[in-house]
């Protein structure tokens, strides 16, 4: 399994192939333009405002510093986001922090 990791570790983490459903212990890969639908590209900003909603449709009520520690990303680079977002959000204060929640829950 070693010598086959190092020859799809590269195309795995660039998101180019991924895990197959195999049989029994056998491990298989297939590339994901194989796999998975074909999706129309978003700008960057669209991907991490969906990033964000649905982080807290799982997580909310949260900081944006905890989405930035559960992402990766800058507080600088997500902190306009919730006012993209703004129709779809809303913001409450838990123990004296403000937390973001999706305005439906």
């Amino acid at each position: 399994m070693a010598a086959v990791w190092s020859i799809v570790r590269n195309p795995v983490s660039e998101g180019l192939v991924c895990y197959e459903p195999g049989v029994g212990h056998e491990v298989k890969f297939i590339r994901v333009d194989q796999w998975l639908p074909k999706m129309k590209p978003i700008s960057e900003t669209e991907a991490q405002c969906a990033l964000l909603s649905k982080y807290l449709r799982s997580y909310g009520p949260t900081t944006v510093r905890d989405f930035s520690k559960w992402s990766g990303l800058p507080v600088p680079q997500i902190k306009p986001l919730p006012e993209m977002l703004k129709d779809e959000l809303t913001e409450i204060e838990i123990e004296g922090h403000k937390c973001l929640l999706i305005a439906v829950d």
